[in-house]
């Protein structure tokens, strides 16, 4: 007899993936959990049945968080960095946001989020610049990459700044370690 799963253990699943995730993210010193076809199960079954509104909002998390790392992961891809980015930037875009966090704090968060990992996805165009005297300094393949994680800096330095400082302390420690860890910023 198949054992029947609550959403409980889901949600207890995709959030431990999540805060694991997002504490490999950080740090930088951890290995991410690998997605698995029942983590994706779990998400459907959250998404399609969710009994709370904050069942969208994990999914939303999750599904942010998961883009995020795999672009973080993107150290050799077999396609051309950019077409790879492209891909993870339409994956991030085709997220419907959550109606019921529209105008919360939590939708703050999320839009943060989203800042956040399109930085992941686009840093990738920085890698390597300088590094060596006989790697290519020749910037123009990478004017796109470059553009695109400019303005997500941009986008999520307005949303920082758009909070109410009284609520600076209720801000999320996922997206400011996430955002604080950014190899772009510490690029020399």
């Amino acid at each position: 007899m198949p054992k029947i799963v609550a959403n409980d253990e889901r949600r207890a699943l995709l959030g431990t993936y999540y805060l694991a995730t997002m504490l490999a993210t950080c740090f930088k010193k951890l290995d991410s959990p690998r997605w698995t076809p029942w983590m994706e199960d779990c998400l459907h079954a959250l998404e399609q049945g969710s009994e709370y509104e904050s069942d969208a909002i994990l999914v939303q998390m999750v599904r942010t968080q998961r883009i995020m790392d795999e672009a973080l992961m993107m150290d050799q891809p077999e396609a051309p960095s950019r077409l790879y980015a492209r891909s993870l930037q339409a994956d991030l875009e085709r997220l419907a946001f959550p109606s019921t966090a529209e105008n919360t704090h939590m939708g703050s968060f999320l839009r943060q989020q989203r800042a956040v990992a399109r930085l992941a996805i686009w840093e990738h165009s920085f890698a390597d610049i300088g590094e060596s005297p006989n790697a290519s300094n020749d910037l123009r393949p990478r004017l796109e990459g470059m553009w695109a994680c400019v303005e997500a800096i941009k986008e999520y330095m307005d949303l920082h700044f758009a909070i109410p400082v009284d609520l600076y302390l209720t801000e999320s420690f996922a997206v400011y370690g996430m955002w604080t860890n950014s190899t772009v910023l510490h690029q020399r």
